[in-house]
C-alpha cells in the first residue's frame, strides 16, 4: 500500500473525529503555538514571546485552520489509543507531524533519515540499550545545542535586534532516561521540540498501531518530505541573520577592548571575525542547502573563537573534568584517548568516579569491585596515561552514598547493618531514592577509611575527591547506633525530638560531629599514606545551605584544613553563572580553594559556556570542574584551547608560594597592557602594577596571605570591567596563600542553624471545598469560579515574623484535581510561589511545585527533580499584583492504595533571596519543606 493511500484510509476516522471536535472548537491565531498534553510548556513558551494555545484530542482538528507548517510530536512512553487516533485524523486532514525522541531501537533508522532530510539535524547518539535518542540541532543554527544523557535542556531563541522581536529558530529540548540496570522509579519523560516559523506542536504521545507498536517510517517520512521545502528557506534566513548579528557584536567587543590596549589576542580575534564574515558571505552565496550549513558552521566557530580570545587565561587554576562511573574507559586505548583529549584542551586534572553505588572500578577488599571492570582497571590506565601527559588524577569517591534508584548497592548488600535510616526506619530515601552508609557506625567508618587508604597505597594518584560526604536530608540518621549514641550523650532518644524541640540543636550538632570527625580522619589517612596528595570535597552549595539541609559544615572543614579544595554545587543547579550567584557571596568568606562545579550537560551554547567560565573566575573561583567529560564536544574543547584555556595552567595546591607569585606577575603584565584614557585611573593602574610586582617577590605564605595589595583590588577607579580579570587573579593569589597556611589547634563548630523556639506557632489546617465546575487555569483569579474557593492568607515568615508582603492562597478541588490560586501583591524582580503537598500526615514523601512571576515552572519529589509531574499553571501580571493558578491531579501523587482524606501541605511566596522575604502558611522554623512542620488539608 502506498504512503498516500495509507493516509487516505484514515478519512473515516477523521470524519468521526471532526464531529466530536465541533463540541469544543479552538481558534489558533496566526503565529501561535499548539500544545497538547504538555501544560508546563505554556508559561515557558510565553516567556520567549510566543502565544500558546492548548488543544485537546477532541479539538485538535480545528487547529488546522492555522495551517501550521510543522507539528512536532513529543515522543514519550505514554501510548493512549485516543491520542493516536487523533493524530492520525489530524494528518489525514492535512496536518504535518514529525516525531523526535523516546522510542525503541527500531526508531533509529527512520528518525535518522527523517531528521537528516528535513533540515540537516543529525542524530548524535543512542543509548546503549537503544531506548532513547539524542537529537541535536545543526551546529550553525542560532540556538546551538547538543543533548546528552541524564539532563534537561533549554535553548532559547536570540533577539533579532529589530524591535526586540524573537527570531524564529529551531531547537530541541530533551531529557534522557538514566542508564542504569533498570529504569528509575520515576522515569522522566523525554521531550523534543522543533519550532517552525509560525507554529509548533508539543505533545506527550507516540504513534502506535492497534497492537501498541510504533508506526515508524510512514509518519516520519511523510513529515520530512512535506515540510522540508517550507522550512529550509526559513532556516537560511534565520541562520544568516543570527550569525551576522553575532559577528557584529563580537566586532564591537574587540573594538572596545582595542581602545584600552592591544596585543596578539586582540589581533587574533580581529582576524577570526574577518574569517567568519568571509565564511558567512560564502554561505549566503551557496545555493546548496548542505553547503550553506557547512559554511555557516565555519562562520559560527570563527566567531566563537574570536569571543574566546577576549577572556582571561590565568597561569594557575584548577581545570578539571569529572568522568562519571558509567563513562569510565574500558580499554587502555580509551584511557589514552581520553587523557589526550583533556591535555589537548589544556585541562590539568581528571576526576574519574572510581567508587560509586557501593562498588569500585578497581580491585578492593572493601569496596566490592564491579564485574564490568573485572578484566580492566581504568584507574591504573588513567594514572599511567596522566603521568605521561602531565594531567593529574584525583580519584572521585562516593563517600557515604552506597546505592541509587532503589538498589542498596554492593557494599550495603554485604553489610546491611551499616545503613543509615530515616525517621521511619527506612533505608531507601524519598530524596533521590538513595541508600546511605551511617557515619555513626564505627565499623562502617573504618571500612570507608580503609578503602581510601588501600587505594592510595596501590595507585600513584594525586588526590581524592569526596562526594556525598553528608546526610541525605535532615530526616537522617535514625539508625540504632545513632539513636544509642545520642541517648548516651544527651539522655534523650532523637526519635522523640521534633524540629522545634529544645534538644534539636544538640541533636543536629551530634550528627554534624560524626561527619566532621570522619572528614578529619580521612585527611589524616591521606597525609599518612601520601603526604602530597590533596583532599577535595563536592558539597551541597553554599556553606549555609549545605549545613542547613545536609549537616555539611564545609566552611569548618576548610578552616581546619581538613580539605584542600571545595567544589560547591547545588545538586539541581543548571549553570555556573547561577551557581556563582548563589554560592560565592558566602563562600568567599571561607579561605578555601573553590572550584565551581558546572553541569556541562546544561550548557546550551558555547557563548554561554565562555560567559560562565569568566563569571566563575571574576567571582573568586580558583577553577572549574566540568561535571561530565562526555559532554565536552570537540567544538567545546577547541573553544577552550583558543580562549579561556589558551595558556597552560598548573593546579594551585602543590607549590602555593610559586602559584601566588606567578598570578601576581601575570596580573601585573595584563594591567600594564591596558591603556586607560583617564590620566588619574591610568596612574592608579601604574601604582597597582608596581604593587603586584613587589608582591611577587615575597617568599612566605604568611606574607603572601597578609600583604596582598587589596587596596588596589578594591579601588573604585579600577572598577571597570576591563580590570575584572586582574582583580580575579590577585584575589586568587591571596586565596591560595591563605588556604594553604597551617592552623593552630581546631576551630570549633558554631551552633547549628536551627531555630530556638520557646512557643512555636500552631500548625494550621484548612478544609478544601469540592466543586462541580473548576476554574479555567489562566492566571486570572477574578473569574466567578474562584469565589467557591477557601482563602488562606500567608501571614508569617519562615521564622514566624509577620510577613511584609500581602499574599493570599485560594484552594478548591474537583473530582480529580486540586486547584490553587495565589494573589501576590507587589511585584519584585525575584518572585515565585511554591506548593508542598504530601498524601501523608507525616509529610513524606512530599511533592513540590514552583512557579515564578515569569511563568517558569519546576517540580520535584522530596528533592529529586527526576520526578516529572503532570500539572498545569498560568500567570497573570497586572500593575503591582501578580496572580498564578495551578491545577494538580491528585491521583499522580498518591503512592499507597486507598483513599487519602488528610494531606500535609504548605504554601510559600519567595520574594527575595533571604529567609525574611518568604511568606508561608505553616511556619517551619527552618526549611520550607520541614516534614513535621506542615499544615493539614482535609478533603
Amino acid at each position: 500500500m502506498s504512503l498516500r493511500l495509507a493516509v487516505l484510509t484514515l478519512v473515516g476516522v477523521a470524519c468521526l473525529f471532526s464531529a466530536s471536535a465541533q463540541q469544543t472548537p479552538v481558534i489558533v491565531p496566526s503565529g501561535a503555538v499548539v500544545v497538547m498534553g504538555a501544560p508546563r510548556a505554556i508559561p515557558w513558551l510565553n516567556s520567549v514571546g510566543l502565544e500558546a494555545v492548548t488543544v485537546s484530542e477532541q479539538s485538535l482538528s480545528s487547529a488546522l485552520a492555522a495551517q501550521p507548517p510543522l507539528v512536532v510530536l513529543n515522543v514519550a512512553d505514554v501510548r493512549q489509543f485516543t491520542t493516536v487516533d487523533a493524530m492520525k485524523a489530524y494528518t489525514s486532514a492535512g496536518g504535518k507531524i514529525v516525531a523526535v525522541g523516546w522510542g525503541p531501537a527500531g526508531f533509529k533508522r527512520p528518525l535518522d533519515a527523517a531528521l537528516s532530510s528535513l533540515l540537516g539535524v543529525q542524530v548524535t547518539g543512542w543509548s546503549p540499550k537503544g531506548n532513547a535518542v539524542i537529537a541535536a540541532t545543526h551546529g550553525s543554527l542560532p540556538a546551538r545545542l547538543t543533548l546528552s544523557r541524564g539532563s534537561a535542556f533549554v535553548a532559547t531563541p536570540r533577539p533579532s535586534g529589530n524591535g526586540g522581536q524573537q527570531l524564529p529558530t529551531y531547537f530541541v529540548v530533551g531529557r534522557w532516561l538514566r542508564e542504569d540496570d533498570k529504569p528509575p522509579r520515576n522515569t522522566p519523560k523525554d521531550a523534543a521540540v522543533i519550532r517552525g516559523p509560525s507554529t509548533l506542536w508539543i505533545g506527550e504521545d507516540i504513534f502506535c498501531d492497534e497492537n501498541n507498536r510504533p508506526e515508524t517510517a510512514r509518519w516520519f517520512t511523510l513529515a520530512a518530505v512535506s515540510i522540508a521545502p517550507v522550512i529550509k528557506p526559513v532556516i537560511r534566513s534565520n541562520v544568516s541573520t543570527a550569525l551576522d548579528a553575532r559577528l557584529s557584536r563580537t566586532g564591537a567587543q574587540i573594538a572596545l577592548a582595542s581602545s584600552y590596549g592591544n596585543g596578539p589576542d586582540l589581533a587574533d580575534a580581529r582576524n577570526l571575525v574577518n574569517a567568519g564574515r568571509r565564511a558567512l558571505m560564502s554561505a549566503n552565496l551557496n545555493p546548496d542547502f548542505a553547503g550553506f550549513l557547512t559554511s555557516a558552521d565555519i562562520a559560527e566557530e570563527s566567531c566563537l573563537n574570536a569571543s574566546a580570545r577576549l577572556t582571561s587565561s590565568p597561569p594557575v587554576e584548577i581545570r578539571a573534568a569529572r568522568i562519571p562511573y558509567e563513562s569510565l574507559p574500558t580499554s587502555r586505548a580509551e584511557a589514552k584517548s581520553l587523557i589526550a583529549g583533556l591535555s589537548e584542551a589544556r585541562f590539568n586534572c581528571v576526576l574519574p568516579e572510581v567508587v560509586a553505588r557501593g562498588s569500585s572500578a578497581f580491585p578492593s577488599s572493601v569496596f566490592k569491585r564491579d564485574p564490568r571492570f573485572a578484566a580492566f582497571d581504568p584507574l591504573r590506565a588513567l594514572v599511567d596515561e596522566g603521568r605521561l601527559a602531565g594531567v593529574q588524577v584525583h580519584a572521585w569517591i562516593w563517600t557515604l552514598c552506597a546505592g541509587v534508584d532503589g538498589d542498596q548497592g554492593r557494599l550495603l548488600r554485604a553489610h546491611p547493618e551499616w545503613a543509615a535510616q530515616d525517621r521511619a526506619g527506612r533505608v531507601m530515601s524519598d530524596t533521590g531514592w538513595r541508600s546511605w552508609v551511617s557515619p555513626s557506625i564505627p565499623e562502617a567508618r573504618t571500612a570507608v577509611r580503609n578503602g581510601i587508604r588501600e587505594m592510595l597505597s596501590q595507585y600513584n594518584i594525586d588526590g581524592v575527591v569526596l562526594d556525598y560526604a553528608g546526610y541525605e536530608s535532615t530526616n537522617y540518621d535514625y539508625c540504632d547506633a545513632a539513636r544509642a549514641g545520642f541517648r548516651k550523650s544527651a539522655g534523650v532518644d532523637p526519635w522523640t525530638i521534633t524540629s522545634v524541640h529544645g534538644s534539636y540543636a544538640r541533636w543536629r550538632e551530634w550528627l554534624e560531629h560524626q561527619l566532621d570527625s570522619l572528614i578529619s580522619e580521612i585527611r589524616d589517612d591521606v597525609r599518612a599514606v601520601k603526604p602530597l596528595a590533596s583532599v577535595g570535597v563536592r558539597v551541597f552549595g553554599s556553606p549555609e545551605a549545605a549545613r542547613r539541609d545536609h549537616m555539611q559544615n564545609w566552611s569548618r572543614w576548610a578552616a581546619n584544613r581538613w580539605v584542600d579544595w571545595v567544589i560547591p554545587q547545588p545538586m539541581n543547579e543548571p549553570s555556573a553563572t547561577e551557581l556563582t550567584a548563589s554560592v560565592f557571596p558566602s563562600a568567599l568568606a571561607v579561605d578555601a580553594l573553590i572550584a565551581v562545579g558546572a553541569e556541562t550537560a546544561h550548557l546550551s551554547d558555547l557563548d554561554r559556556f565562555t560567559a560562565q567560565m569568566e563569571s566563575a573566575r571574576t567571582n573568586g573561583a580558583t577553577g572549574l570542574v566540568l561535571m561530565n567529560y562526555a559532554d565536552l564536544s570537540p567544538a567545546i574543547k577547541r573553544i577552550l584551547r583558543a580562549g579561556a584555556y589558551r595558556n597552560s595552567a598548573v593546579p594551585p595546591w602543590l607549590d602555593s608560594v610559586g602559584a601566588s607569585r606567578s598570578l601576581a606577575v601575570t596580573a601585573a603584565e595584563r594591567l600594564n597592557s591596558i591603556r586607560h584614557p583617564d590620566a588619574t585611573i591610568a596612574a592608579t593602574a601604574r601604582n597597582a602594577v608596581d604593587a603586584f610586582r613587589a608582591y611577587s617577590g615575597l617568599s612566605s605564605l604568611q606574607r603572601l596571605a597578609d600583604e596582598a595589595p587589596v587596596a588596589f583590588l578594591n579601588d573604585p577607579a579600577l572598577g571597570d570591567s576591563r580590570y575584572a580579570s586582574v582583580r580575579a587573579m590577585m584575589n586568587s593569589a591571596r586565596r591560595i596563600a591563605s588556604a594553604r597556611m597551617a592552623v593552630t589547634g581546631s576551630i570549633p563548630a558554631s551552633r547549628p542553624p536551627v531555630p530556638a523556639v520557646s512557643h512555636p506557632e500552631d500548625l494550621p489546617s484548612a478544609k478544601v471545598p469540592l466543586v462541580t465546575f473548576p476554574p479555567i487555569i489562566d492566571g486570572r483569579l477574578n473569574r466567578p469560579a474562584w469565589t467557591n474557593a477557601v482563602v488562606i492568607p500567608l501571614e508569617r515568615t519562615l521564622s514566624g515574623e509577620k510577613a511584609s508582603l500581602g499574599t493570599e492562597v485560594r484552594l478548591m478541588r474537583d473530582g480529580s484535581s486540586l486547584q490553587i490560586g495565589f494573589t501576590c501583591r507587589g511585584v519584585l524582580e525575584s518572585d515565585s510561589i511554591s506548593v508542598i503537598l504530601s498524601p501523608s500526615t507525616r509529610g513524606l514523601p512530599y511533592y513540590r511545585f514552583t512557579v515564578n512571576k515569569n511563568g517558569f515552572t519546576r517540580d520535584d519529589r522530596t528533592g529529586d527533580d527526576g520526578w516529572i509531574g503532570r500539572w498545569s499553571s498560568a500567570v497573570e501580571v497586572s500593575g503591582d499584583t501578580w496572580e498564578v493558578a495551578l491545577s494538580i491531579p491528585l491521583s499522580g501523587l498518591i503512592t499507597v492504595p486507598g483513599e487519602v482524606t488528610s494531606w500535609s501541605a504548605n504554601f510559600a511566596r519567595i520574594a527575595g533571596s533571604v529567609d525574611s522575604s518568604t511568606a508561608v502558611w505553616a511556619v517551619p522554623y527552618g526549611p520550607f519543606t520541614t516534614p513535621d512542620r506542615l499544615g493539614t488539608l482535609t478533603f
